[in-house]
């Protein structure tokens, strides 16, 4: 599966709201994380902190970018893949 996001903060750095499909999910350092087809958030990065917000109401913590895969660090304890929608309205 592909978990390489499209940047969407290269096009738009004031994006307020986007949808994105779910492309993965796991936990980092004991959080959960999720990877989107799309991401408005910028990653920590360079002293640059991270963009944080919600995703479907759920805060976003921390934002990494890994290996092109940008990871959305979760606020609230996640659960299996199919406890998350397939498609996430994003907003912050």
């Amino acid at each position: 599966m592909n978990n390489l996001a499209t940047r969407l903060y290269w096009h738009d750095a004031y994006l307020r709201n986007f949808e994105a499909a779910v492309s993965d999910l796991t936990t980092v350092n004991g959080q959960p994380a999720v990877a989107l087809s799309a991401s408005a958030f910028y990653p920590t990065g360079g002293g640059q902190p991270c963009d944080t917000g919600l995703l479907n109401g759920v805060a976003v913590t921390d934002v990494i970018a890994d290996d092109g895969v940008v990871w959305h660090l979760l606020e609230t304890p996640g659960g299996r893949r199919g406890a998350w929608a397939d498609h996430l309205a994003a907003a912050f």
